[in-house]
């Protein structure tokens, strides 16, 4: 009661310019602030900055602007009056039911407001609100945003606060991360952080170009990130480390079994058979380090997911390597680090997401029928490990959310329940999660996404997950011009390696959980090739379709490769959705290709023809007598036909496009099995043609 009584006097006292300086400026409108808030107050002071006090005084040395991202003063007043944090505030709720306030409160016509003492604690700055008095401007959203008029009173309030205190900065709150090293930096909790942008960078320029005569300090450099620049080494000197034997994704067993014998002599690593699959092909766990803390990796639970189990053999040629060898002897002496290459040996012979039983691996973390899934949850019991990395390919075409761009890298951080709690050990992940996306964007701007995380009972990274290991799901998905996932590969190396660094030095806990969110999602709107604005001819009457059309995998008989069989994936309105190539064929008509006049004997007649000629002429299919049965494709840029074969007139999904795009007094083009050949190319070529009825 006495500090609530002490608050009223102050307001009053301040009102009527104890101090001799003009505050005809300043209106009073106090937030509640009784004996409740004043305990929460200490307790805050207590708990986060060690401060033990009688009163929530505070002794200012920063002035911090922020902005409310609230469009009205009502409402933004009522954001601070009451004394507990609203159950909104999820994000900053574990550090205290105290509710947020700043001493001062600026609408958009530049009218201040006092809203507590200048010298009381408001909760408003992450380790720094003992020294800092705090400034909230209304609104800050795209529809509100910040006007010059609180440019203006912002400036007024930095002179005024100047004339009263010891004021040695001042900051916008999206600066306050800055100050981490810093004398005035009290935060106990390294992992409490969260990511601001306000008041913004031209609005704190123009307050302090018009306060330079004061001599404010300059904010702090940006605490470095001493793994982030290992890192950024280290991948300089990739080639040197990427293993030259695998270059392709179609990985095998026998692939793999060289590149794990080297190691079992090698003094640095450990090689254990620890399984062996249904049909009977060894499962090993390659380990090394000898920290307290314990991470398990493991690749392939997928057959046909090969991008991680790639990076795993880089990542174990650097660390075998003779470089950096400080780093890697203080990295190893902090964690122990097991590699499962290849879960899933038996799907991975014939590239297939199941194994021999015709299961997902990675349905089976409760009924454990599959050898593979019974080691997997063998090995992680027996380590009790720290951490966990689910190592996966997914669809190439996830696009981030609201974006043309693929999602090349997605994160999750899996659920353990249906509330999608968060508790310590998943929190630690989604902390990791936000540090591999900061490096990440420096390599692959805007090509991470953030994969569903509904939870499902019966899969591995949910319940590891559960079992109280900290996991992190690793997706690999789709980039321009890397089929064979080779850049990806250097993504997947870089992101686990810096995962490895930070879990060892505990960087991870200092990342903002908060930013976990802000990651885009996983959306579903890309195609390999998007034509836009043909015209399109149907009974009589013009119609204007957008098509997306994908580029199918298929594996070739009898060979370690695939080829192509394309789709229209759909058709009609598709503004709303990407290509990796797009081609505006606005005003073009749509033409179904032609069937050569001839029938042919073989494919070595075919060879003899003029493509080019033929394209130009709109033969699309050539009919064969003899179709050869081994073989679906040709690498001919035309297409190969049974004698019975007629073309189909109509563009419908599923079908495969092969047409030509004509418009007046131009070349045009040709798609034929879904790739685009302008009709002016001497040597047309093609991925491959099909042949149409084997």
């Amino acid at each position: 009661m006495r500090y609530f009584l002490y608050v009223l006097f102050s307001l009053f006292l301040v009102s009527c310019g104890s101090s001799g300086k003009n505050t005809s400026r300043i209106i009073d409108k106090p937030i509640i602030f009784n004996e409740e808030r004043e305990q929460l107050s200490l307790e805050y002071m207590k708990e986060r900055y060690g401060l033990e006090q009688e009163q929530p005084v505070i002794q200012p040395k920063m002035v911090v602007l922020h902005w409310t991202a609230i469009p009205t003063l009502e409402k933004s007043f009522d954001a601070f009056k009451n004394p507990t944090l609203p159950g909104a505030r999820t994000e900053i709720a574990g550090a205290g039911n105290l509710n947020v306030s700043t001493q001062f409160l600026v609408d958009r016509d530049g009218t201040i407001y006092r809203l507590m003492p200048e010298t009381t604690m408001g909760r408003h700055v992450i380790g720094l609100n003992h020294a800092a008095i705090g400034v909230e401007n209304v609104g800050g959203t795209p529809e509100t945003p910040l006007t010059q008029a609180q440019v203006e009173a912002n400036i007024w309030l930095v002179r005024y606060l100047k004339s009263r205190y010891d004021i040695q900065y001042v900051i916008g709150h999206h600066e306050y991360t800055n100050f981490e090293d810093h004398e005035l930096w009290l935060e106990k909790d390294a992992g409490y952080r969260t990511q601001k942008s306000d008041p913004g960078e031209e609005f704190m320029e123009k307050v302090r170009a018009a306060t330079a005569d004061l001599h404010l300090k300059p904010v702090p450099e940006p605490v470095r990130n001493e793994t982030f620049s290992l890192i950024r080494d280290i991948v300089e000197e990739y080639q040197k480390y990427k293993g030259n034997s695998l270059d392709e994704r179609r990985i095998k067993h026998q692939d793999i079994l060289p590149l794990i014998n080297k190691w079992k002599d090698h003094e640095l690593f450990e090689v254990n058979k620890i399984g062996t699959s249904i049909e009977g092909r060894s499962l090993n766990l390659i380990s090394v380090g000898s920290g307290e803390t314990d991470v398990l990796l493991w690749s392939q639970m997928h057959g046909d997911e090969s991008t991680a189990t790639m990076a795993i053999f880089d990542i174990l040629n650097f660390l075998a390597n003779d470089s950096l060898q400080q780093g890697k002897r203080e990295l190893l002496q902090n964690v122990r680090l097991h590699f499962l290459p290849m879960l899933n040996p038996d799907g991975a012979e014939v590239f297939q997401r199941r194994n021999a039983l015709g299961i997902d691996v990675n349905r089976d973390a409760l009924r454990l029928q599959s050898p593979e899934a019974n080691t997997l949850k063998r090995v992680r019991d027996s380590l009790d490990a720290d951490f966990g990395f689910n190592l996966h390919d997914q669809s190439r075409y996830y696009n981030a959310e609201g974006t043309e761009k693929p999602a090349t890298i997605s994160f999750l951080a899996p659920a353990y329940d249906y509330e999608k709690s968060v508790n310590d050990v998943r929190a630690n992940a989604m902390k990791l999660i936000v540090q591999l996306n900061e490096l990440l964007q420096e390599y692959a701007p805007g090509n991470v996404g953030r994969y569903n995380d509904d939870f499902e009972p019966r899969a591995f990274g949910d319940n590891i997950q559960k079992w109280g290991t900290s996991t992190i799901l690793i997706e690999s998905g789709g980039f321009p011009d890397d089929r064979e996932k080779q850049e990806i590969r250097k993504l997947n190396f870089l992101a686990i390696l810096t995962a490895i660094f930070s879990i060892s030095e505990e960087d991870y806990k200092s990342a903002a959980i908060a930013d976990y969110s802000k990651i885009p999602e996983n959306d579903s709107k890309l195609y390999d090739l998007k034509l836009t604005g043909l015209q399109y001819e149907l009974l009589g009457d013009r119609y204007i379709l957008d098509l997306g059309i994908n580029h199918t995998e298929i594996p070739a008989k009898g060979e370690p490769k695939f080829y192509f069989r394309s789709n229209i994936a759909d058709q009609g309105d598709l503004s709303t959705n990407y290509g990796y190539k797009t081609v505006d064929v606005s005003g073009f008509t749509l033409e179904p290709g032609k069937i050569y006049s001839q029938t042919l004997p073989d494919l070595e007649a075919v060879a003899t023809l003029d493509f080019s000629d033929l394209l130009s002429k709109g033969i699309a299919y050539v009919k064969v007598k003899e179709l050869p049965k081994e073989h679906n494709y040709t690498n001919f840029p035309i297409m190969i036909t049974s004698e019975n074969f007629k073309v189909s007139e109509r563009i419908e999904p599923g079908i495969n496009p092969t047409f030509f795009l004509r418009r007046s007094g131009e070349p045009g083009y040709a798609v034929i099995n879904g790739f685009v050949v302008p009709l002016d190319t001497a040597s047309p070529e093609i991925p491959n043609g099909l042949i149409l009825g084997n």
